[in-house]
C-alpha cells in the first residue's frame, strides 16, 4: 500500500523546474524509438489475442500450461506499457531519477525493481518457457523441414521485444539522469540556509506513525525509509514530517513542500514575527 501511494503521488505531483513537463524533452531518435517500441507492443497484444490464444484454446494437451504462460505475459506486457507511459510523466521521472542517485534502502529498489525492468525480466523468461511448450509439440516432420509452431514463433517474437524492451528502459532512465544533472533553473531552488530555519524533532513512537491520534507517519515521505531513533527529522509549516538529508537533498531543486507543494521559503516568512528581519536576505531569494 505505501508503494501503491507512492507511486499514486508520482503520477499527480509536478516535477520541480518544469512547468507543465515541456522543458523535459527528449531528443528525436528516442521518440521515434519510443513510437516503434509502442507500436510493436500493440501488434504483439493483436498477435496474442487474435492468433495464439485462439490456438492455445484449440491444443487440448498443453492448453493450461500454455494458457497459464501466455496469461503472465500479458499482465508483464500491460504492466511494462503502463510503466514507462508513467515515467514519461515529468513528476515520475523526477523521482526515480532521484531514488536512482540518492537512496539504497529496500523500499526504494522495490519500486525501481517494478517501475523499471523487473516486468520485462520476468516477461522474457516466461517466453522461454512458453517457447519450450511450443516446441515439445512439434513433430519430427516440422523440426527436419524447419516450420515452427505459432507458440514457438510467438515465443520468438516475445523475446525480441523484451531484449528491445530492456534497451528502451536504458536509453529511457539515462536520459532522464543526464536531464537530471542540468538541473531546473536556479530559481526553482530555496535559498542557502532554508532547512536551518524548519523545526528539528527527534522519533518519538507517540507521534509518528499510522496510528489514530499520531500526527505524523511512519517513514519519509521522500525516501519511504522508516524513522529511526537517531534520525534528525524536520518538520515543515504545513506539518509534514521528512528525513533533514532527504529535505536538503529536495530544497536544492525545489523551493515547496515535497508533499503539499506549499511554498516553504513564504510560509517561513509568513510564520517570522511582524517586527523581525527576514530569515531571507534578498540576494538569496529566488526569483518567482
Amino acid at each position: 500500500m505505501d508503494i501503491a501511494r507512492w507511486i499514486c503521488q508520482c503520477m499527480l505531483e509536478r516535477m520541480p523546474g518544469v512547468s507543465g513537463g515541456r522543458q523535459w524533452r527528449y531528443p528525436y531518435k528516442f521518440r521515434l524509438f519510443a513510437c516503434t517500441m509502442f507500436g510493436t507492443i500493440g501488434l504483439w497484444f493483436a498477435v496474442c489475442i487474435f492468433k495464439v490464444l485462439p490456438t492455445i484454446h484449440a491444443n487440448q494437451e498443453v492448453q493450461f500450461e500454455q494458457g497459464i504462460l501466455t496469461g503472465i505475459l500479458l499482465l508483464q506486457m500491460v504492466w511494462f506499457a503502463l510503466a514507462r507511459v508513467i515515467h514519461f510523466h515529468p513528476a515520475a521521472a523526477q523521482r526515480m531519477t532521484w531514488l536512482d542517485t540518492h537512496q539504497r534502502r529496500w523500499k526504494a529498489c522495490c519500486v525501481k525493481w517494478i517501475m523499471e525492468g523487473g516486468s520485462l525480466l520476468m516477461f522474457i523468461f516466461a517466453s522461454f518457457l512458453l517457447g519450450g511448450t511450443g516446441m515439445t509439440e512439434m513433430t519430427q516432420h516440422e523440426i527436419t523441414s524447419g516450420r515452427f509452431s505459432i507458440i514457438t514463433m510467438f515465443s520468438i517474437y516475445s523475446c525480441v521485444i523484451g531484449v528491445f524492451g530492456l534497451i528502451f528502459v536504458s536509453w529511457h532512465t539515462s536520459l532522464n539522469l543526464a536531464a537530471s544533472r542540468r538541473g531546473p533553473p536556479k530559481k526553482q531552488g530555496a535559498p542557502p540556509g532554508t532547512i536551518n530555519h524548519l523545526k528539528t524533532c527527534t522519533y518519538d513512537e507517540s507521534l509518528f506513525g499510522d496510528q489514530e491520534g499520531q500526527l505524523y507517519p511512519e517513514e519519509c515521505a521522500i525516501c519511504l525509509g522508516a524513522w529511526e531513533p537517531s534520525d534528525r527529522i524536520k518538520l515543515t509549516p504545513c506539518q509534514h514530517a521528512f528525513h533533514e538529508e532527504c529535505l536538503a537533498s529536495w530544497l536544492t531543486v525545489a523551493r515547496t513542500c515535497a508533499l503539499c507543494r506549499q511554498d516553504l521559503v513564504e510560509a517561513i516568512r509568513d510564520t517570522a514575527a511582524p517586527d523581525s528581519a527576514s530569515p531571507f536576505d534578498d540576494a538569496d531569494m529566488p526569483n518567482v
